[in-house]
């Protein structure tokens, strides 16, 4: 089950973002003019129902919505992943570190921070490359 009303108000407040950063929405280049359409295809309407107002989402007849329920149902599945522990920025972090180690570029510096006296704790062990689900085996091109 999926809120999609909810899901469809959260998609266009943040195509109203114009500024990259946070819920910013970003799109490939190629995309033309019909998609754009079908993402925005849909309009809110309040309804009345036994004299309480009910939010409700209503597309014109002849219209497509095609791309407005992908990114809704990716938006969910997102979402979903998130509730099964998923940690996005750890994960985009690791991977510009792959990215960078991969083309020789130097790692940015890290901040320091001071260890609290007499507290040591051993390091924990390096992570293999083989024991991280999120890490592949092998990169996508199928070379080492």
């Amino acid at each position: 089950m999926i809120g999609v009303d909810a899901a469809k108000t959260a998609i266009y407040d943040r195509l109203k973002i114009r500024d990259p950063g946070p819920g910013y929405c970003h799109f490939p280049i190629g995309r033309d003019l019909e998609y754009f359409e079908q993402l925005t295809a849909e309009k809110k309407f309040t309804r009345y129902h036994n004299g309480f107002p009910k939010q409700e989402w209503r597309k014109p007849a002849n219209a497509r919505n095609e791309s407005l329920d992908s990114r809704n149902y990716a938006y969910a599945a997102l979402h979903a992943l998130y509730a099964s522990g998923l940690k996005l920025s750890a994960h985009c972090d690791r991977f510009a570190r792959m990215v960078r180690a991969r083309r020789g570029e130097a790692q940015p510096a890290m901040p320091a921070v001071p260890k609290p006296a007499n507290t040591e704790s051993p390091a924990p062990p390096p992570v293999e490359r083989g024991d991280d689900p999120w890490i592949p085996r092998r990169n996508w091109f199928g070379r080492n």
